[in-house]
């Protein structure tokens, strides 16, 4: 018997990587993997025709949208119950209201598990023709903070500004769709691909060209073979509402990563139904110089950077409530904290659901920028900052010299670059003075600047199960692997510790965790041992009792460092902690305490 060709679409890594374990150990399947999501599957089938294939396997909406576009069987992978109640074991360490979101076979599952087990949460079944966007507003207008879903629903989410843990399908499922595949097709066997009037059409499009059906699912689009183009189509997807066009034709302009596109859009006979065709041409004009400090971002590109890509750890807590009132702000936002708590992934939220999110975000880096670098940027045509309409986020501007930034004030100040663009700014906190020095005074006290403080992660220790859930969820999907929380000792741990380095530094803890932990569960035994790697390099070449201590802040701030460093040496056992200090227990229990509130 002929292997079946499977062509299994993997909405993410992880699941990509259990596929390709499970097909490995079958002889009967001819098994090929590719990354695509809800959006993105069309793209993939269009590079991967279905002719080559028997069927496909795929997952939730995803695998709903793909049998609407396939010529061949799709099988769609299940959620089973211990998918659904290992997502819920780990949303359990999150203190906010938290719902699950997706389709029915998701759906179906939660609310089966919520009368058994008796979880408290909201359950919101979504279709393909559901508005999903709207059903996640209504949730968090409910005051839900927290969104266990699908592919599709997690998308949304992040644009929207709400955290999301996926819901990981397991090896199990994944093999029980690959039989069922098999099984179909050996029932039903190929079929075969009837699509000559597309083929005839495709050899008269234009380069840089695409069509959509008048519901705006993509027919066609040749604009990934042109140069720099790849990811257009998604974005002219998104702009089709403005391209809606009668008998005449339509223009439009699109900047695409530093170029001005111009975009014309008229309708198109095609199978019985008035499609819509749009051809895309570059206009002569200076793009964005970009390099040497300068890049340039666009919405559509993935939202986390590598210091907190794993889940969105700064929409948590408080924190998290208050950056929503700074997205529509018209003034310049000023964004200052410390190394590692998420300064650039805030200016990205900022940037995503501020005014200017359909056009590009400049982001120039002041502290490796030159002073000719600089002269450049404030003389040149091709410099962002004599463009209009855009978002503009000068990073560590706390660290451009004092020269430096009186040009760059007065140029703001002659050329209205406030009013004409959208400008935010970062800080770092790295030592007490730092808010009065020139640069960051000034900005505070001109161009209507508002402040927004980002918390170190010590000053929001009750937020670290959230946070850590969210991570978990997410180096889950990346490793494959089912890990659902920490014990509670480990916890405890974790929330005890200094966090030196923030945010960046959990992220880069938790992927060492999950790296190393063999169970299900993370142990207090592995945290101790981390931490204890973790501490600072300079007191651990000092030898026992000897540590380094920063000076340059209150009394009661640097005994809680003498408190702090000493229960790490002693592993978080405050008895031995206390005996060394010579206090009592209570003494260092209040101390912590006081820090934790604080």
């Amino acid at each position: 018997m002929d292997k079946i060709k499977i062509l299994a679409i993997a909405p993410y890594w992880g699941m990509a990587s259990v596929m390709k374990q499970v097909g490995q150990n079958r002889n009967d399947i001819e098994l090929t993997v590719k990354l695509g999501n809800y959006k993105t599957c069309l793209e993939v089938l269009r590079e991967e025709p279905d002719y080559r294939y028997d069927a496909i396997v795929s997952r939730g909406g995803t695998a709903e949208l793909l049998r609407t576009a396939a010529s061949i069987p799709v099988v769609e992978i299940d959620v089973s119950v211990y998918d659904v109640l290992r997502c819920l074991k780990s949303a359990q360490h999150y203190l906010e209201k938290f719902a699950v979101v997706g389709f029915s076979g998701i759906t179906e599952c939660a609310v089966q598990l919520s009368a058994m087990m008796q979880y408290d949460f909201t359950v919101c079944t979504i279709t393909a023709e559901s508005d999903i966007k709207g059903e996640l507003q209504r949730l968090r207008d409910q005051g839900v903070e927290l969104i266990l879903c699908d592919r599709v629903s997690m998308v949304n989410a992040e644009e929207l500004g709400m955290n999301a843990m996926f819901l990981s399908s397991d090896e199990a499922s994944i093999a029980a769709a690959f039989d069922e595949a098999v099984h179909v097709c050996a029932k039903y066997g190929h079929f075969q691909k009837q699509n000559a009037a597309l083929q005839k059409l495709l050899g008269v499009l234009a380069p840089g060209t695409s069509l959509f059906t008048p519901g705006g699912r993509l027919i066609f689009s040749n604009l990934e073979q042109q140069p720099g183009w790849v990811g257009l189509v998604e974005q002219i997807q998104m702009m089709l509402p403005c391209l809606t066009v009668g008998n005449e034709p339509v223009q439009r302009e699109l900047e695409w990563k530093g170029e001005l596109l111009f975009l014309s859009a008229f309708g198109l006979e095609h199978c019985g139904q008035r499609c819509l065709c749009i051809q895309v041409r570059q206009a002569q004009t200076m793009p964005v110089e970009t390099g040497k400090g300068v890049t340039i971002t666009h919405r559509n590109e993935p939202l986390f950077n590598d210091v907190s890509r794993v889940g969105c750890a700064v929409l948590v807590g408080e924190i998290g409530r208050r950056i929503p009132a700074y997205y529509q702000s018209i003034w310049p936002v000023l964004i200052l904290g410390e190394t590692g708590t998420g300064k650039d992934t805030v200016a990205s939220i900022l940037y995503r659901n501020g005014p200017f999110h359909e056009r590009m975000m400049v982001t120039v880096d002041c502290q490796v920028l030159t002073p000719r670098r600089w002269k450049a940027l404030l003389s040149r045509d091709s410099s962002p900052f004599f463009r209009t309409g855009i978002t503009i986020y000068l990073r560590s501007v706390d660290r451009l010299e004092n020269e430096t930034a009186e040009e760059l004030f007065r140029f703001m100040e002659q050329s209205n670059l406030c009013q004409r663009n959208r400008l935010l700014f970062s800080g770092v906190l790295d030592r007490p003075d730092i808010e009065d020095e020139y640069v960051l005074t000034y900005l505070k006290n001109h161009f209507s600047t508002v402040v927004l403080r980002l918390p170190a992660l010590r000053q929001r220790r009750q937020d670290i199960p959230g946070i850590t859930a969210l991570y978990i969820n997410q180096l889950n999907m990346e490793l494959g692997k089912g890990i659902i929380g920490f014990a509670s000792e480990a916890m405890a741990l974790l929330q005890q510790f200094g966090f030196d380095g923030n945010l960046a530094q959990l992220s880069r803890m938790m992927r060492t965790l999950m790296l190393t932990t063999p169970g299900p569960y993370i142990q207090a035994e592995e945290v101790r041992k981390l931490i204890h790697e973790e501490l600072p390099q300079r007191s651990q070449l000092l030898p026992r009792g000897f540590a380094a201590v920063n000076l340059n802040q209150s009394l009661e701030a640097i005994n809680y460092d003498i408190v702090r460093l000493v229960l790490e040496e002693e592993a978080g056992n405050r008895c031995r902690a206390a005996k060394r200090l010579d206090v009592c227990r209570s003494t260092v229990w209040n101390m912590l305490k006081r820090n934790k509130e604080s």
